[in-house]
C-alpha cells in the first residue's frame, strides 16, 4: 500500500486547526475542513491553505498569505499560487497527504481524550491504528474528477433550491449538502442554474428568485 508523503522541493506544511465537523471516507473518519500551514522561500510570508473535505475528495476552498491574515485570496489566484509551488501535476499528492495528515491529528485527539478511561487504548495499538487509517485514507482521498455540468444537473439544482427556501433553509448550503460538495461547487452551480434558465434571476443579495 502507498504511504502518505509528500516530497515537494523546499515547501513546508503542517496540519492544524481541523474541524469537529466530520464525514466517513473509506470507514475512517476525517475532519471536514482543516488548515495547512505552509512557507516556501519564494513566497513573500507564510500562508495559510484551507481544504475542505466533500464527497469530491479533498478541495483548496482558501488561502491567505501571511499567518492569521483577514483577506483569503480569490480562488483563481488560491490555484494559480500553489501550482507555481507544489506543481499542477503534483496537487492531487498533496492534498491527499494532508488529508491522511488531517486523520491522523484527528485520531490522535480522540485517543488523548480518552487515555485515562476504561476505553483508553494501548500507545502502541494506537500508533498501529493511525498509521493504517492514514494509508487507507491516503488511497481513498483522491480527488475525483470534476463533475460536469448537464442540463438534468442543473434541474435538479433548481429543485433543491426551491425546496429548501420553501422549508425557510439556505438554499446554497442545501445543494451543497445535496450533492456533497463545497458551497463554493454549491454556488457555482445555482448560477449555471440561473444562467440556463432552470432557476429565475437573483433578488439583489438575498436568495431567492425573481417570479417571472
Amino acid at each position: 500500500m502507498a504511504s502518505p508523503q509528500h516530497d515537494h522541493t523546499q515547501l513546508e506544511a503542517v496540519v492544524g486547526d481541523i474541524s469537529s465537523e466530520t464525514l466517513e471516507l473509506a470507514g475512517n473518519v476525517i475532519p471536514r475542513r482543516f488548515t495547512v500551514f505552509m512557507s516556501h522561500p519564494g513566497w513573500p510570508a507564510p500562508a495559510e491553505l484551507e481544504i475542505t473535505v466533500t464527497g469530491d475528495g479533498p478541495t483548496p476552498t482558501g488561502l491567505k498569505l501571511g499567518r492569521h491574515s483577514a483577506e483569503v485570496l480569490p480562488y483563481t489566484a488560491l490555484h494559480e499560487q500553489l501550482g507555481r509551488t507544489v506543481g499542477r501535476s503534483a496537487m492531487d499528492s498533496f492534498l491527499r497527504w494532508a488529508t491522511a495528515q488531517a486523520v491522523s491529528l484527528h485520531m490522535a485527539n480522540e485517543f488523548a481524550a480518552i487515555r485515562d478511561t476504561p476505553a483508553a487504548v494501548p500507545l502502541d495499538e494506537g500508533r498501529e491504528q493511525i498509521r493504517r487509517a492514514m494509508e487507507e485514507v491516503w488511497v481513498a482521498a483522491r480527488p475525483r474528477k470534476r463533475r460536469i455540468i448537464t442540463a438534468g444537473l442543473l434541474a435538479e439544482v433548481a429543485e433543491v433550491y426551491r425546496a429548501a427556501m420553501t422549508d425557510g433553509r439556505p438554499p446554497t448550503a442545501a445543494v451543497g449538502a445535496h450533492f456533497t460538495v463545497a458551497h463554493s461547487t454549491a454556488a457555482r452551480w445555482v448560477r449555471e442554474a440561473r444562467q440556463q434558465g432552470h432557476l429565475g434571476a437573483a433578488q439583489g443579495p438575498k436568495p431567492g428568485e425573481v417570479q417571472a
